[in-house]
Formats: C-alpha cells, structure tokens, sequence
C-alpha cells in the first residue's frame, strides 16, 4: 500500500480490511498496516510517547479512525475496566460561563456514579487535540467538548476513535457529532430586537476570544437579522473585537466614544464582556441604562448579583450541561444514538441594564 500524506481516515479507506475485520476487532497491526508504518509508530502515537511526526501521526490517527480501533481491543459496551470517567474540555476555566457548565456537568455525572476531569484549552486547537489524545489514552468512558468551534482533521480523526464524544455549546462544522447547543442566533436576535423596540437604532456588538467561532457568528448573525428585520442600517464601526475580555471590553467603550461614532446600545457576545464595557461606561460618567442601554449573553451567576442586575440572555448553561452529560453517558454505556442534534432554547432575563 502506498503511504499518504494527507490520508484521512474514511471507513472507506479501510474496505480491503472490511471482510476480515468482521468477525473480530480490529488490532494494532491492521492499524500499522493501513497506515504503511511500523507497529511500534502506531504503539508510539497510541501511548504518547513522541518522537512521531506530525504528518505520521495524523495518517495513524486517521487510521485508527476509521479501523474503529480501540487499544484494549475489546468493545466498550464489553469492556470490564471501565473508568467511569468522563473528561471535559473547555476553552477558558477564567470565564465563569464555563465554570457555570463544568459545575452543572460534574453534578450530573457524580448522579450517575462518574467522575469528572476539566481540562483547560486556553482557546487552543493545538491544546484541544493534545487533551484528546490525553483523554482517549486514559481511557476515559466519554468526553464532552466545549471546542473553539474550528475543523481540524486531527480533530476529526480524534472525535472518531470509538470514545463517545458530545460537543456542549456549540458545533464544529464538517465534524459529525453529537451536539447539544443553545440556539444563538434565536437569542441574539431577540435581545437585539428588545433593545430596537425600546427606540435603540445606534447598537454596538462587542466580542472577544475564547468564543467558539460557530457561536460567535450565529449571535453576530442574530445581531444582524435584527437590525436588517428592522430596518436599522448597519454600520461596521459599531462592531469591535477585544483581545481581552477583562482589561479590553472596557478599552471598547473608550474605543466607541472616542470614535465618534454614536451609540446609544451595547450588545455584546457575553455577560463578561458586557460587565466590563458597563464598569468603563459608568467610569466615563455614561449612565447605564438612561444613556446607554447593555445586554450580555449567557447569564453567568453573578451577573444579576450587581445592582442593577444585568440585562442578558439565558442560554440555560445549568440544563445545557445537564443534557449534554446525560447524552454522553447515554452513549458511554450503548443506551443513545450517535450524532444527534439538542437545541436548548434560550430567553431574555431582563435586569437594570436594558
């Protein structure tokens, strides 16, 4: 068989194998063999124990994914060393959104006799593969994915190793997994809506990093459904991106009046960032709401333990969590169908803000 860069791992790729894969799980030396190396490459990128390039290692990976191949060669559903573990991968534990996620999931699976490990990404696609692999080496009965929302083949041959994985929160488009999402682009478009009712038309949309970028463009949809539903004219001056959620959602409040460009509503992509931009506005002398009204997105805990309490949408984060670990125990322990799709539907909460 001739070696390929850029192998992919499609089942289709590993038809030759079909009839003698059968009867039996597929081994280390079928993986070796699709992916032209040797057994112990594979034993390597299997362990993690380096010295594999980085082409090698996605063509085994790819390899690995589309043999079904499991290490301890044994069906999941039959294995006896179950861990009882789940893992869970977030971008930032810094944002309480998803600390709010990390504490529903961890509640739901100690119900069901599981344990829980949260691993940090730092909104890295590098460090999302790096705790897969992780991950998948430990054994680990199940992952949830909190992901930036980004395609990578790596990412692709990883969520198809034979370990249930279900992505919480948003989608990673290509990739066919289970899905529980909170509908985003609904939710933008009602608070953006509330604020053009409330007689708004010069509405900012401020957001920032560690945001999937499936979530993102779904809410800066929603932002510009609203204002195209209305009729507002939409002006790229009032969409600012912050590299920092803490220190620079405030900068853009500066940012927006120092601009000019006027502005009588903030939206922004997260109850973080919106917090922020309110502590500079109300620094500035802007008072919040009577100059400028704020909505956030999520409604993290200690949103509405500020007075006023902030005006955001609900996406539900303690039943989206909820839902999202009883999917992948479902799929853990062979009770659930693989690749399906759970919409939480969000609300506006409305506090002082807007």
């Amino acid at each position: 068989m001739q070696a390929e860069s850029a192998f992919q791992g499609t089942p289709a790729m590993a038809e030759p194998f079909a009839r003698d894969l059968r009867d039996r799980p597929a081994t280390i030396k079928d993986v070796a063999k699709l992916a032209n190396v040797s057994i112990s490459t594979v034993s390597r990128v299997v362990n993690q124990t380096g010295g594999v390039s980085d082409e090698l290692t996605l063509r085994i990976e790819g390899a690995i994914s589309a043999l079904r191949y499991r290490s301890n060669g044994v069906a999941r559903a039959l294995r006896v060393n179950a861990t009882r573990l789940l893992g869970f991968i977030v971008p930032s534990v810094a944002n309480p959104t998803f600390g709010a996620l990390a504490q529903s999931v961890e509640q739901t699976a100690n119900e069901r006799g599981y344990s829980t490990i949260l691993c940090n990404s730092g909104g890295s696609v590098d460090n999302e593969v790096r705790y897969l692999r992780l991950l998948i080496k430990q054994q680990a009965d199940g992952i949830l994915f909190n992901s930036m929302g980004i395609y990578d083949q790596r990412l692709a041959n990883l969520t198809n190793s034979g370990i249930p994985v279900v992505v919480v929160g948003r989608k990673i488009p290509g990739l066919p997994t289970t899905n529980v999402t909170t509908n985003n682009r609904q939710g933008a478009f009602d608070a953006v809506s509330y604020l053009i009712n409330k007689g708004h038309r010069r509405i900012a949309f401020v957001f920032g990093v560690y945001e999937s970028a499936t979530a993102l463009e779904d809410r800066y949809d929603g932002y510009k459904d609203a204002l195209r539903q209305y009729r507002v004219p939409f002006d790229e001056r009032l969409v600012v991106k912050v590299p920092n959620v803490l220190d620079s959602a405030e900068e853009a409040a500066r940012r927006l009046i120092d601009s000019g460009v006027a502005f009588d509503g903030v939206f922004a992509s997260n109850d973080l960032i919106a917090l922020s931009v309110i502590k500079n506005l109300e620094r500035m002398g802007f008072r919040v709401p009577n100059d400028v009204c704020v909505m956030g997105y999520d409604m993290i805990p200690f949103s509405q333990m500020r007075y006023p309490a902030l005006s955001t949408v609900d996406s539900h984060l303690d039943q989206l969590g909820r839902e999202a670990t009883i999917q992948l125990i479902g799929l853990a322990e062979g009770m659930a169908d693989n690749h399906s799709e759970t919409v939480v539907k969000s609300e506006i909460v409305l506090g002082g803000t807007a």
